[in-house]
């Protein structure tokens, strides 16, 4: 026996509204992710060799999320991406994306990575930083310790 639905006048109307401020809102009633930084990846050296147990954080420039991870032995570290689940997909507009990599380790705080434009984050970066060699980074406010390797 199949069901037979009937929507009265006010549910009608209420879901034309709503689809209605939808589209004046410039969203879509989709389900997505926005991503504020990419899964991020990658060693930590201090003159070329690998350093254990370093702190590495990756936090977003437009709220509180944040990533926090350890490097293992070998210098290696992991993190996810920073991401929100979003009712509403915009379908105006480009999204934007900013985030930063920090490290902590032996009581010091070095400046690993920043990145930010409009558009979508890309979904994984990988980098190597060496804590004794500080670098410029291009568009960006002084010198980092890590660069891209991919």
């Amino acid at each position: 026996m199949a069901a037979n639905f009937q929507f009265g006048i006010q549910t009608r109307w209420t879901l034309a509204v709503a689809l209605g401020s939808a589209l004046l809102s410039g969203c879509v009633p989709v389900p997505s992710f926005h991503y504020f930084a990419p899964a991020v990846s990658g060693t930590v050296l201090r003159q070329g060799l690998p350093v254990a147990g370093a702190q590495v954080v990756v936090s977003s420039r437009h709220g509180q999320e944040r990533q926090i991870g350890f490097t293992d032995d070998e210098g290696h570290f992991a993190l996810q991406p920073l991401r929100e689940f979003q009712l509403t997909t915009p379908v105006m507009g480009d999204p934007t994306y900013a985030f930063r990599v920090e490290i902590a380790v032996g009581g010091q705080d070095y400046r690993g990575y920043s990145e930010g434009r409009v558009g979508d984050a890309p979904s994984a970066l990988k980098i190597e930083c060496d804590l004794a060699r500080p670098r410029p980074l291009v568009l960006a406010d002084g010198e980092y310790h890590c660069s891209k390797t991919r």
